[in-house]
């Protein structure tokens, strides 16, 4: 259709404008391809995944973190009850180790520090020998031995006064604690010294 426009006496033709909304139309088409409908599903896989990841790894950090908490609280408990113990045994001339009477798992009659080296258990116990609830995969163990006095690294196979006590608190196959201290035979009792 054509519109006409005059100039004076003359009428000239002038072609009528169609307004389109969209220069280019899509052919009918108003929603999503499915090209960009996958493309956005991939996208929040992804992100999806990486949330999972994210979550599952702090999951694995708190609990080895309660281990690590629980296997701490294990070795300072069973460190404090050895350090509270007599340098060397009280009564009966000394012997390195578990004295007559003193065998078994049962700690409450070991008087004295060497009286815990070698000693093992899993699960955890009591000193009273029962089991510590909750602490079914863990294993503490200790090991005594004399150390120069002079070199408090180097071990030695006499008695000289002082003492090292290491508790390793494992988990599984994996030590999870080490604590270590030194016991000298100049420390005295504040219960039995006069």
């Amino acid at each position: 259709m054509q519109s006409y426009m005059t100039l004076g006496n003359y009428a000239c033709a002038k072609p009528m404008m169609r307004l389109h909304s969209d220069a280019r139309t899509r052919s009918g088409q108003d929603g999503f391809s499915l090209v960009e409908a996958m493309i956005s599903v991939l996208v929040v896989a992804v992100i999806v995944v990486a949330a999972m990841h994210t979550v599952g790894g702090s999951q694995a950090a708190q609990l080895k973190s309660a281990q690590r908490d629980l296997a701490l609280m294990l070795a300072e408990d069973l460190m404090d009850e050895i350090m509270l113990g007599q340098y060397e045994e009280p009564v009966d001339p000394p012997n390195f180790g578990r004295e007559s009477g003193e065998s078994g798992s049962r700690r409450d009659l070991w008087d004295d520090v060497d009286d815990y080296d070698g000693w093992s258990a899993s699960p955890p116990e009591h000193r009273d020998g029962t089991a510590i609830p909750n602490a079914d995969s863990f294993t503490r163990q200790v090991e005594i031995v004399f150390l120069d006095p002079n070199d408090l690294v180097n071990t030695v196979v006499t008695d000289q006064g002082i003492k090292r006590v290491r508790v390793t608190v494992k988990h599984g196959d994996r030590a999870l604690v080490t604590l270590t201290a030194v016991r000298t035979l100049a420390w005295k009792d504040p219960q039995t010294s006069n």
